[in-house]
């Protein structure tokens, strides 16, 4: 009798076991499937206003296959490494009520490489798609058949719904035709189970695998934390600029060409770029007009010639903020600097006065050196923890201020 009642628990452990096993390659699959879909979709909004809406999302596709690839020579032979999104194991034939006797078929990459589709045409259920995001749904889940979403739609949206690109990779049967949408959407194999055949799982449960999907969706926040310039880099890479703005002084400043005048206190100078700068930063003092020059002039921003400049740098605006009033960074603003004249009027070789012609730009993202995340805990241990103004508020503020530079960050 005890050897029989072993013999039972066995069985019913080795069944436990081989599900525990195939749900472990289930979990894997999904995994490797949805840091890439994160990383692309974070492309697909860096690139939002720089590239046209094909180029970006080439870029996008990129840099989803480099995370199935292992030396980056794409379409070349197999990869050693056989980086992928899970075992490309199909069970094919079988017979009786308990399909047995099925036969393993390995794909020729032992792994399932994604090959996602641009989706030019924008449809819903691509794998990539371009559209608004809400991100006070109260559901953030989509359709599996249709994969319309609550929180996530092509159509144009009111201001409170963030511009967002969706990107989604998919094992399925497909049985759903929109899954295998030639240009629009792709699809693998399901995850079979292997291990767990051995259970007494219904054929009609066993034989169809298991459906795994990555998705993610990544919007445009304001700019929290921007890098220094590195113009010393091929190619340079852009940052925070020489120049800043209170609040009213941004605001008064009009989209476009503009002169302004230092004297006139259209805008504060700032000094050399060292570190980055985050919201939250108290505003360094800005130096002397004679300090500010020597800055210009060296490499710190990559100005040679100050009649000709045409460089795109972020302003940092600032405001009174906590209970101390003190100055302190809540955005960023981008600028194009076109020229910068320096003004002597006692004739003393000291400048007494400086013209700055700049370009005012409107929302625009940011590709590079710039985050749309930063610590709460750092920003409200900046600001002081009784402090009116939280992490909520600044991107309030940064979403309702025209002209502030935006950053891609992941929404889900």
């Amino acid at each position: 009798m005890v050897q029989l009642f072993i013999a039972l628990l066995l069985f019913t452990f080795f069944g436990l076991a081989g599900l525990v096993a195939d749900l472990g390659f289930v979990r894997l699959a999904q995994r490797q499937m949805q840091f890439p879909a994160d990383a692309s979709a974070m492309e697909g909004v860096r690139w939002r206003d720089t590239l046209t809406d094909e180029e970006r999302r080439e870029e996008a596709r990129l840099l989803m296959l480099a995370h199935y690839d292992d030396d980056f020579f794409f379409g070349g032979p197999i990869d050693s490494l056989q980086f992928g999104a899970g075992p490309d194991v199909t069970l094919v034939g079988g017979t009786g009520s308990m399909a047995a006797n099925q036969e393993i078929v390995v794909g020729p990459n032992l792994v399932f490489e994604p090959d996602p589709q641009l989706n030019l045409t924008n449809e819903i259920h691509g794998d990539m798609v371009a559209g608004f995001f809400n991100e006070f749904a109260t559901i953030h889940a989509e359709n599996a058949t249709t994969y319309a979403r609550n929180d996530f739609t092509t159509l144009s949206q009111p201001p409170a719904w963030r511009q967002a690109f969706l990107v989604r990779l998919r094992r399925t049967t497909g049985t759903n035709p929109l899954d295998a949408d030639p240009g629009v959407s792709s699809r693998g194999p399901t995850v079979p189970y292997l291990f767990a055949r051995g259970s007494l799982m219904a054929a009609d449960l066993r034989s169809p695998g298991v459906t795994v999907r990555g998705t993610a969706i990544a919007a445009d926040g304001g700019v929290k934390m921007a890098g220094r310039p590195r113009p010393d880099l091929t190619p340079e890479l852009e940052g925070y600029g020489p120049i800043g703005f209170s609040f009213a002084q941004w605001t008064s400043v009009p989209f476009g060409p503009s002169t302004l005048r230092f004297s006139d206190g259209d805008f504060t100078l700032r000094p050399a770029p060292a570190s980055p700068v985050y919201v939250g930063l108290e505003r360094r003092a800005p130096p002397s007009l004679t300090a500010w020059q020597s800055t210009l002039t060296q490499a710190n921003y990559g100005i040679t010639d100050l009649d000709d400049i045409e460089r795109r740098f972020l302003a940092d605006l600032w405001r009174p903020a906590g209970l101390s009033m003190t100055l302190r960074v809540f955005g960023f603003g981008t600028v194009v600097i076109r020229s910068v004249e320096f003004e002597d009027n006692d004739n003393d070789s000291v400048p007494d006065d400086v013209i700055v012609v700049i370009d005012k730009r409107p929302r625009t993202v940011w590709p590079l050196n710039v985050s749309a995340v930063v610590a709460e805990d750092g920003f409200v241990g900046a600001l002081g923890a009784s402090s009116p103004d939280t992490a909520a508020e600044i991107t309030l503020w940064n979403d309702s201020v025209e002209g502030v530079a935006r950053a891609a960050y992941l929404a889900r």
